[in-house]
């Protein structure tokens, strides 16, 4: 699995499926599906998907500008990266 060896491969979906596990009993099922879905979906930048598949996907191109601030935004996370700094007022 991407979480355990390193890769970045199909990380999205792996990840969705390892969220399955671990969360378990601890949710409802409701519950299971909006954490999984975003898990899923937030490597698909340029899809619209459910409220919450698109505040990961968010959250995800923010993390990748400020991890590293060196390195340039990926292409495909460009658009989403702009309009998150003219929507919360950050300096690109």
């Amino acid at each position: 699995m991407g979480l355990q060896s390193g890769s970045y491969g199909d990380h999205a979906h792996l990840g969705a499926e390892y969220a399955r596990k671990v969360l378990g009993e601890l949710v409802t099922h409701e519950e299971m599906e909006i954490i999984c879905s975003a898990i899923d979906h937030h490597d698909s930048k340029g899809e619209v998907g459910a409220p919450m598949d698109e505040i990961l996907k968010d959250v995800d191109v923010i993390d990748h500008s400020l991890t590293d601030p060196t390195k340039k935004i990926k292409a495909h996370e460009q658009e989403r990266f702009e309009k998150l700094c003219e929507k919360l007022g950050l300096s690109k």
